[in-house]
């Protein structure tokens, strides 16, 4: 009688312990919650630009949803394409994120840039971030009319004339002389490739003659104010008045700043770096070999990165595959049909632009 007693003594208590233990488990099991991820959303929206900039446009739209697909009329780059882009601002909402972008464009077929500011509305649906709506205005757009650099504020009203040619250095010193004992005379028959920066307060600018390029950046003084065109006037005379209005224009630019020149290539791309303090040039060699250099807004000299000692202009493409807030990221190929190729050396590169460091990814 006593064992039966103890033995169900002993159950009960095995039983109580179980029974605190599936509890003490199920108080302690945490609720899986459905958070909304604002970086995951902007990463979203910065794959979406990347996307366009290198002409994917179907990658592009896969991120959005149907209904904003459906509502485009026409689906492509245009002859202005996106080079470059940064994040200006962050709006949050519950599940929901707007990401504002400064966006810079390149025409391929003249001198023309613009300054666009792109909202891109990220949402999630389900399980799935989507992005919702895209909208775009534009903020600067800088073109070439009589000899002369022009910017226009938010797509309309009188332009500025930020530079003319015959503002323009006559000569300066070539880069990649080491003792600076001559000038060489600047190539001015025309504007060739030009480029805004982020903030609208640099502009990257070239002139050409022939063969010959002639980089330059200049800093933009925005207090300067255009002067109203003269109200109750015929069209001619609108027209004359115009025209002696763009004569007697007085630049914009507070300084130019010579970068380099630049014999038998062709420049592609003229990028600036997140925090505006370098220059990116892309370019394409007369071989078709595609390379790039590095210079300091500041003073225009060439950022001492090594990418020409490492990777020979011989052998390697170099090519920017992106930007970071302190760092680009550079993709290294074999010219096709070289011999003696460094198989280690290709792929993808950090480079830090403040300590001028590179890591290979």
């Amino acid at each position: 009688m006593r064992g039966k007693k103890f033995l169900i003594n002993i159950l009960l208590i095995l039983l109580n312990v179980l029974m605190f233990t599936g509890c003490k488990n199920v108080n302690n099991k945490k609720p899986e919650v459905n958070i909304f991820k604002p970086t995951t959303a902007m990463d979203i929206a910065k794959s979406y630009l990347e996307n366009i900039s290198k002409g994917e446009l179907t990658k592009a739209n896969d991120l959005c949803i149907k209904e904003l697909l459906n509502e485009n009329k026409v689906i492509s780059t245009g002859t202005s394409k996106i080079v470059a882009y940064n994040v200006d601002n962050l709006i949050e909402s519950t599940n929901s994120v707007y990401v504002v972008f400064n966006v810079l464009r390149s025409s391929n077929t003249q001198p023309k840039c613009d300054l666009d500011s792109f909202a891109i509305k990220v949402d999630k649906l389900e399980d799935d971030y989507k992005i919702t709506e895209v909208k775009a205005v534009n903020k600067k757009q800088v073109f070439v009319k009589n000899n002369g650099l022009r910017i226009t504020e938010n797509g309309a009203g009188d332009s500025q004339l930020i530079v003319s040619l015959n503002n323009m250095p006559k000569d300066v010193y070539p880069r990649e002389n080491k003792v600076m004992l001559y000038k060489e005379i600047v190539p001015l028959d025309e504007f060739g490739t030009i480029s805004l920066s982020y903030t609208g307060q640099k502009i990257a600018m070239s002139t050409v003659s022939k063969e010959n390029i002639f980089i330059a950046i200049g800093y933009l003084d925005e207090g300067k104010v255009v002067q109203g065109s003269i109200a109750g006037q015929s069209s001619n005379e609108a027209g004359s008045s115009q025209e002696l209005q763009e004569l007697l224009d007085k630049p914009i630019v507070k300084k130019v700043v010579p970068v380099d020149l630049l014999k038998d290539v062709k420049i592609q791309n003229f990028i600036f770096s997140q925090e505006e303090d370098d220059l990116i040039v892309e370019y394409i060699e007369k071989s078709g070999v595609k390379r790039i250099k590095i210079y300091k807004t500041e003073d225009g000299t060439i950022a001492n990165t090594k990418i020409d000692t490492m990777f020979s202009a011989e052998k390697y493409n170099v090519v920017l595959d992106g930007l970071d807030k302190k760092a680009i990221y550079i993709n290294v190929s074999a010219i096709e049909g070289k011999d003696d190729i460094n198989k280690e050396l290709l792929g993808t590169y950090k480079l830090d632009l403040e300590k001028l460091e590179m890591t290979k990814k």
